[in-house]
């Protein structure tokens, strides 16, 4: 039969307060996880906010494990419609909405985070060839088309997207920002609702001029 050892009461003393005292330490670090989370999400779809999507991308193309990434740029075509006739609380239903798509149809180790308004970027992490990043705007425009909900009155959605190439179009986060914004921009020239991967002179079509840098 084994026997406990009860402290006297001055270790009681020193054990109960070293307890409280690791406690405090352990809230108080779930309590900088909790703020630290707090600050990189959008608080309107839980995505990524837009510096939070610019750290963790950028993070990710500097680290030695990344040799190729494909980087999207995802663009709703005529959102304003929606604001505009429906009222901006189903705008921020719908934009809540498509970032549930985007996240259930991107892989688990990519990143996802909206910059602002009806625009998203997407990192595609674990692509071997320019066709999985292709394959992949190709889901992400015909699951953002074929969405339905009764709670917008029947009004259909669509995105242009355009696509980056990490190393083809540049090794950091900048520079395949403004490639893959040029070629969602083309995308819209052609039309909406399509993917477009960018190539060398497409910012000189249509005297485009890139949008400001996130």
């Amino acid at each position: 039969q084994s026997v406990s050892v009860i402290p006297d009461p001055i270790q009681r003393s020193v054990y109960i307060k070293e307890c409280a005292r690791i406690m405090d330490i352990d809230e108080q670090k779930s309590q900088e996880l909790k703020l630290r989370k707090l600050a990189a999400t959008d608080s309107l779809t839980g995505l990524y906010n837009r510096q939070a999507i610019s750290r963790e991308i950028s993070r990710f193309l500097e680290s030695p494990t990344c040799t190729r990434a494909v980087l999207l740029f995802m663009d709703l075509d005529d959102f304003k419609r929606i604001n505009d006739t429906m009222g901006h609380r189903s705008g921020d239903y719908a934009l809540r909405c498509v970032a549930d798509l985007f996240r259930h149809t991107l892989h688990a180790t990519d990143m996802v985070g909206r910059i602002g308004g009806d625009e998203f970027v997407a990192l595609l992490t674990g692509i071997s060839a320019k066709e999985g990043g292709v394959e992949c705007a190709k889901r992400l425009c015909e699951a953002v088309g074929s969405m339905e909900d009764p709670n917008l009155g029947g009004l259909r959605l669509s995105c242009s997207i355009g696509g980056a190439i990490c190393p083809k179009d540049g090794t950091d986060y900048d520079t395949l920002f403004v490639k893959a914004d040029t070629a969602a921009y083309e995308a819209k020239r052609l039309g909406k609702n399509r993917y477009v991967f960018y190539t060398p002179g497409l910012e000189l079509k249509n005297g485009y001029c890139t949008s400001s840098m996130p």
